[in-house]
Parts: C-alpha cells; sequence; structure tokens
C-alpha cells in the first residue's frame, strides 16, 4: 500500500520527493520517481511500551513490535512469561496464530522472538533457516522495488553475505553490520532509508554472525577489520562510513583502528569492552569471585562458578551458551577469555577518523556512565560527537529499538555535515 499527503521532504539528490508521516505512531515512507511510486513501504514503528518487569523480556517485546508483532497481542502475551519457557512457548503460538490468518508480517516477528532464546541444542539453527525462508518470502517485493543485490564475498575458507544496493550518483558509502545476535535481514530498511537519502549501501554479516556461524561455523574474530577489509577489496571501496549496532559498536571501532579506507564511523551503542560488560551482568556476588578467579587464570573454578551462575539465572545461560557457540569456545573460562580481545581501550590513539556515537539514555545493558569512558577514549579522533536519545524521543532503549527511524537520521544528518564542513576545510586549505 502507497500513502500520500500533502507535505514532501526535499531530498535533492532523488528524481522525485519522499513523503514522511506518523501513521499509528509508525513513519511510513514512501517514494515518488519518475512519476510512479514503490510500493513497498519502509515501516518504523514508534514507541516504548513496559511489557513485563524483566527488562530483557521487555526489551525483546518492544524488538518484537518494532520488528511488526502486534501492540495488543504482545502485552497479553507478556501478562503469561515467567521464565524462557514460557516465552518461546507463547511466541510460537502467535506464530501459528498469525501463519493461519495469513499474517506474514507478524508471524515472522514471533518467529524470530521465540528463536532469539531457542538455544542450540533446542534446534536453534533449524528456527534461524526458517527464519530465512520466510523472511525472504515477505521482502521479496521490497528486494525488487529497491534493486537490492546480494553477494557472497569470498572470505578465509568461506564466504561473507553481503545485501547492497547502489546509487548512480551517491553521497557516499555507508557499510553497516549488527553485533552480537543480529541478523542483517534486520538491518535492511535501515540500509534502505540510506539508500533513498542518495547513498550506496552495503550491510554483511562477518564471523561469529548469521550464515557465517550457522551455515559455516565461522566464530567472531577480534580482527575485524579483516572481513571489513574483504568486503571494501571486493567492491573496490574507499571513503566509506562503517555503522555498527550493539556489539558491533566495538567491532566497527575494531575495524576502524586498522583499515583506513574507513574515515567516517558509526557506533550504536555504549559499548567499549565486552569482558567488562559481561561481568556487569553478573549478580555481585558471582562477579567478584569471577573477576578474581580470571585474573588468576584459575579455570577450573571459573568454570564451577560459571555453571552455578546458569543454573540459577535461565537469562544467563541463554546468553553464555550463545556465547559459547558465536565465539566457538569450549567452556565458559574459554569464553570469558574470549571477550577480553573485544576491547576499545587499547586502540583508541589509532581511531583517527569522524566519530559518530549514538545512544539510548536508558539502555538496560549499559549504564549512562560510560559516557566519560568514551569521551577520554576517543581523543584521537578527527571529530567526535555523541547523540543520546532520550524517553521523550522514544528510542531511549537499546538500539533505540523504539525510534530507529531517528537513529538513522541523527546518523545521516552528521555524516552529511561532516561531509561538508571536510569540503570547506579542504577549500580553505587546512584539512
Amino acid at each position: 500500500m502507497a500513502y500520500f499527503y500533502d507535505g514532501f521532504w526535499d531530498m535533492s539528490s532523488w528524481h522525485g520527493s519522499c513523503l514522511r508521516c506518523q501513521v499509528n505512531r509508525q513513519y511510513i515512507i514512501t517514494l515518488k520517481e519518475r512519476g510512479t511510486t514503490i510500493m513497498v513501504e519502509l515501516d518504523f514503528p514508534v514507541g516504548i511500551y513496559n511489557f513485563n518487569t524483566e527488562s530483557n523480556f521487555n526489551f525483546q517485546f518492544n524488538r518484537t513490535v518494532a520488528h511488526g508483532g502486534d501492540l495488543e497481542e504482545c502485552m497479553a502475551m507478556a501478562d503469561k512469561v515467567t521464565d524462557i519457557k514460557s516465552y518461546v512457548t507463547l511466541m510460537e503460538e502467535a506464530e501459528k496464530r498469525a501463519k493461519s490468518e495469513g499474517n506474514l508480517k507478524k508471524a515472522l516477528a514471533y518467529l524470530r522472538a521465540a528463536e532469539f532464546f531457542t538455544t542450540h541444542e533446542q534446534g536453534k539453527a533449524e528456527r534461524y533457516e526458517e527464519f530465512k525462508k520466510l523472511w525472504n518470502e515477505l521482502n521479496a517485493d521490497m528486494i525488487r522495488d529497491y534493486h537490492v543485490q546480494r553477494v557472497e564475498v569470498p572470505y578465509e575458507n568461506g564466504y561473507l553475505p553481503v545485501m547492497y544496493a547502489i546509487n548512480e550518483t551517491p553521497k557516499g558509502v555507508v557499510v553497516l553490520h549488527g553485533g552480537y545476535d543480529s541478523y542483517f535481514e534486520e538491518h535492511l530498511k535501515i540500509a534502505l532509508h540510506m539508500y533513498r537519502n542518495g547513498y550506496s549501501v552495503y550491510i554483511f554479516e562477518g564471523p561469529g554472525q548469521g550464515e557465517c556461524i550457522y551455515r559455516q561455523g565461522m566464530p567472531f574474530t577480534a580482527e575485524w577489520h579483516k572481513p571489513v577489509g574483504a568486503i571494501l577489496d571486493y567492491f573496490n571501496l574507499d571513503d566509506v562510513a562503517l555503522m555498527g549496532i550493539s556489539l558491533g559498536s566495538i567491532l566497527c571501532r575494531l575495524a576502524a583502528a586498522k583499515e583506513h579506507r574507513i574515515k567516517y564511523v558509526c557506533s550504536v551503542g555504549l559499548q567499549t569492552d565486552l569482558y567488562e560488560s559481561t561481568l556487569a551482568r553478573m549478580p555481585k556476588e558471582f562477579k567478584d569471585k569471577i573477576e578474581q578467579m580470571m585474573d588468576q587464570g584459575n579455570k577450573d573454578e571459573v568454570n564451577k562458578l560459571l555453571q552455578q551462575l546458569m543454573d540459577k539465572s535461565p537469562i544467563y545461560s541463554w546468553y553464555l551458551n550463545q556465547g559459547l557457540m558465536v565465539m566457538g569456545a569450549e567452556t565458559p573460562y574459554d569464553y570469558m577469555a574470549a571477550t577480553k580481545g573485544y576491547r576499545v581501550a587499547p586502540i583508541t590513539d589509532q581511531i583517527t577518523q569522524d566519530f559518530l556515537l549514538v545512544i539510548g539514555q536508558d539502555d538496560h545493558f549499559l549504564s549512562l556512565s560510560l559516557c566519560l569512558d568514551e569521551i577520554e577514549y576517543m581523543k584521537a579522533a578527527r571529530s567526535f560527537t555523541m547523540r543520546i536519545i532520550t524517553p521523550a524521543e522514544k528510542g531511549e532503549n537499546h538500539c533505540n529499538i523504539g525510534n530507529r527511524k531517528l537513529m538513522i537520521d541523527v546518523f545521516l544528518n552528521w555524516l552529511g555535515e561532516t561531509k561538508r564542513e571536510h569540503k570547506v576545510a579542504a577549500a580553505e586549505g587546512w584539512l
């Protein structure tokens, strides 16, 4: 369905106009180009809701609504959630109902929500394949209308999956990736909004993510400049902006420190140290002991303590089991040791690009106090801009899931202005 309104938002790089409106708390965007209208809409629901007192479940329900779940249905389910098992069961039942109604958009949102908390032993890889199949079926028109192409970029003994859309005369190039547990399909609308604002965009999954881990068994690497470099080499890209989301906020910096074809960096999320944030998730009585045993290299005691924590907390059990898989770690101790490679502090003097940090004021994963670390870390950057999205803007949570379009627009405005500043500086001879 296409929506037509009186107000137009000028986009000089296009042969037409972009329309923006808010309908049922959603930004619905359509495009008029050469007298025709692209029929596939880019919808970005706006809003944060209190579904559940447990912060992780509350976030996942908000995420599900942002990806197409029904608000009232999710409210009803949230009242019945007591643990991971009940959450997964309710989402699977909702998925079946949506499919019987012929509502594939809702079905996909519920399928992904159930798959999120499904463990590898419970069939996560199979549910992942179901997600991809349904996503491709649901989004075939969008892929066609926006001329999205897909390629498998050779990498080590496997490949990196890439989706991309190219403008003939782009304002610039954006490369985008996710983090710990997202799939690149979930970021395509973000990329296409950038595309429609005049940029050529490339989104990919690297080691530890999506197809790389589920289809190829390729675990995360802290040498993130290598997969990014493979993408830049394959497409012959230079002068690019790199955006990393969630754990990607660390990954993009690891890449930028060594890959200088990256000129602009956007970190979506207040993540600077995976080891410390993993410890911060633990109850204090576990955290202090585990940190001490890690410092001593006491593998047996760390494994024992983490097993106790997993037995006590199903949420932490899921988090750690996911970590074991994506890191390719054999034991909890090995996982904790691997996370030490994902730290910003040792590389801060190597990040010399223009840098944008977009964060939610009330991110349940990370404390806003880390902003002070960010200011200290980014001293070598050519420029450093921090944008905190607040509750009044409905995007205060992790990854700004309540208002993703605002996050993208903050990035686009910053990137456009920074590029203009560069041109002025070059003309005046001081760049």
